[in-house]
């Protein structure tokens, strides 16, 4: 996505997809999640997830899969955002809700 080195939106490629899908935050997305996401990205431990707000970075465009629309419950020591639980969710998502995420030391 659209962004710096360590900030951006937040895409994930499903099970060995091709493409890559955006990230739905509308049920929520939790700073221990985005630290999770910035350590799989590669950042070191130590480094801090921060969720940004919904006009920070460029949302997907409208032909964008949104694959990820149960939020991730995670304790923050996982190394990657699969080794999460997922919460349900019942609501709609639109690029509009594309979780924006920036990666940065504490």
């Amino acid at each position: 996505g659209a962004g710096s080195r360590n900030s951006g939106r937040l895409e994930i490629r499903e099970n060995g997809n091709a493409t890559w899908s955006t990230v739905c935050g509308a049920g929520g997305f939790s700073a221990a999640a985005a630290t999770v996401a910035c350590r799989s990205l590669g950042f070191p431990v130590g480094t801090v997830g921060v969720v940004l707000p919904g006009g920070a970075v460029a949302s997907g465009n409208a032909s964008q899969r949104i694959g990820f629309t149960n939020p991730f419950v995670c304790s923050s020591t996982e190394t990657s955002l699969a080794l999460c639980q997922r919460a349900e969710f019942s609501g709609t998502c639109t690029h509009a809700d594309d979780v924006k995420i920036t990666c940065g030391t504490s």
